[in-house]
């Protein structure tokens, strides 16, 4: 979830110390004078390379303090293919409903050999989809491998190869709290374990799971002659998360086990002569 700050407050700038006056929906309103502007032909326009650190978010609109000490509001504009988000996560933030990418020996009946150690949450887009693919391709014993035969054609035995490394890539529908994944991929259903120990890295194109301190590469325009307002239109935006997103489960020192007595429960019992 977005960690937005509270917006009800006036925006504060965090590396130039400057204090923005104004509310946001005085900013909203801006911006979209900004929009209307940019439907006009005689609007002349200046384009602007920001990197920095996000300050504040909420909806379209992303604070940026910049690395050169500059304060921006820019409203996030960019097509899905111009928005990137990538970071890591603990292996906790992978929940049903999420697509997910791995690699693994999977054997004819769709259930992976190992452990999966590492994944990734995705999005769906070009060059990136859903589906079972061997590693190097499909081949043509291979490309039958995970559908179901028709009768007439039970008469020709096909070949398969039993755990071949596959890349799996779809949706996952049930997770337990074991780790054991079901996961749809375009019709095709896979089972693998999630090891609790799996590095989980995010590569996806929205601003879903951006928080404040991220890193960010921004790509916007402004009115010829306005850069010191610092307001601006996003076309391209690519962050980069600051810390793993989700809660690391908590893990029992040695010794320090569900059967050891609790302090309280130590205060509790009564005292013997």
């Amino acid at each position: 979830m977005i960690r937005a700050m509270s917006w009800s407050l006036v925006i504060v700038g965090l590396v130039s110390g400057a204090t923005f006056s104004q509310t946001p929906q005085q900013w909203q309103q801006q911006l979209q004078r900004l929009r209307q502007q940019g439907q006009q032909p005689n609007i002349q326009w200046e384009n602007a390379q920001l990197s920095g650190l996000i300050k504040g978010m909420q909806g379209g609109l992303v604070q940026v303090a910049a690395e050169g000490g500059e304060q921006w509001i820019v409203q996030v504009e960019a097509r899905p293919q111009d928005i990137v988000f990538q970071g890591a996560a603990d292996p906790s933030f992978v929940k049903p409903g999420m697509l997910v990418e791995f690699k693994a020996k999977v054997n004819k009946k769709g259930q992976a050999a190992d452990p999966v150690t590492s994944l990734t949450v995705i999005t769906v887009r070009e060059g990136r989809g859903v589906g079972v693919i061997p590693e190097g391709g499909l081949s043509k014993g291979e490309a039958e491998l995970f559908t179901e035969n028709k009768p007439e054609e039970k008469k020709t035995p096909r070949k398969v190869t039993e755990d071949a490394t596959y890349l799996v890539a779809g949706q996952v529908t049930k997770l337990s709290r074991t780790g054991e994944m079901t996961i749809n991929c375009a019709g095709t259903t896979i089972k693998a374990d999630l090891d609790k120990e799996a590095k989980v890295a995010i590569d996806v194109n929205h601003l879903q799971y951006a928080q404040i301190g991220d890193k960010v590469e921004i790509r916007a325009r402004y009115p010829m002659g306005q850069k010191a307002a610092g307001q601006g239109l996003a076309s391209q935006i690519a962050v980069t998360g600051s810390k793993p997103l989700g809660e690391p489960k908590k893990r029992l020192l040695p010794g320090k086990g569900d059967d050891e007595p609790k302090e309280e429960d130590k205060k509790a019992e009564p005292k013997t002569e």
